[in-house]
């Protein structure tokens, strides 16, 4: 076994070993495009926003300071409230009028989130339905407003837009997938070569006797089928 091994023998090992690194490059490459083009399940994306006001939505006084910032803060609540199961179960309910979604579909579809310093509460469903996506987006945009009425009482929140089908998967990513795989095939191609590299035991030269043994060399038996060792071939 080699008790050592710097960069050179690295390099040799790695331009020695280059047919084997091309060869799992590729095919770590074609596996995953194959894995992602044929075997993972499209995802669609669809996106629908709420612009929120702690304000009531007839009122006609002026913003100030303290609105911009109570109304930064009820998004972080109104998040809370749109997903718990009653308000879940409502956009379920508006789904299934035009084509069947279930509780479960919503809840492990939907995700909400604030954009940082706005008013605006964005609502994504991801599914395998560019269709049913867009309609879980536009169902809470409808139902929101009154469930976020009923409960805190106060405040308004009034959608932007309406969500649209999407007519490309937001996953999987072929491309990134295929490179990984690239990559992933020339690393364990890498580390075959350095483990059988390492776990070596052959002596291949007269400077790895050396290094090996730390003996001095007396001699060297020529290669009689190598003519550049100092030997006679056949054909002599």
């Amino acid at each position: 076994m080699q008790d050592t091994i710097d960069v050179k023998s690295i390099l040799r090992v790695f331009i020695k070993g280059a047919k084997v690194l091309i060869a799992f490059t590729l095919i770590g490459l074609l596996i995953m495009f194959l894995i992602s083009k044929f075997v993972i399940t499209p995802k669609y994306t669809s996106n629908v926003s709420l612009y929120v006001s702690s304000t009531s939505e007839n009122a006609n006084n002026a913003l100030n300071t303290n609105d911009i910032t109570a109304s930064q803060k009820l998004i972080d609540t109104y998040i809370v409230i749109l997903q718990q199961r009653e308000a879940v179960k409502q956009v379920a309910e508006e789904v299934a009028l035009t084509m069947p979604c279930t509780i479960k579909q919503v809840q492990e579809a939907i995700s909400m989130s604030a954009k940082s310093n706005t008013w605006v509460l964005q609502i994504s469903a991801v599914t395998d339905d560019p269709n049913l996506s867009a309609a879980i987006c536009n169902a809470m945009a409808r139902v929101a407003p009154e469930i976020l009425t009923d409960v805190v009482g106060a405040g308004s929140a009034k959608s932007i837009g309406t969500a649209v089908p999407s007519a490309t998967p937001s996953s999987p990513n072929i491309v990134t997938n295929s490179i990984f795989g690239a990559l992933m095939g020339f690393v364990l191609a890498a580390v075959i070569l350095l483990v059988r590299y390492m776990t070596d035991t052959t002596v291949k030269s007269e400077e790895d006797l050396k290094n090996r043994y730390n003996v001095p060399i007396l001699g060297e038996i020529p290669d009689f089928y190598q003519q550049k060792k100092g030997g006679y071939s056949y054909g002599k």
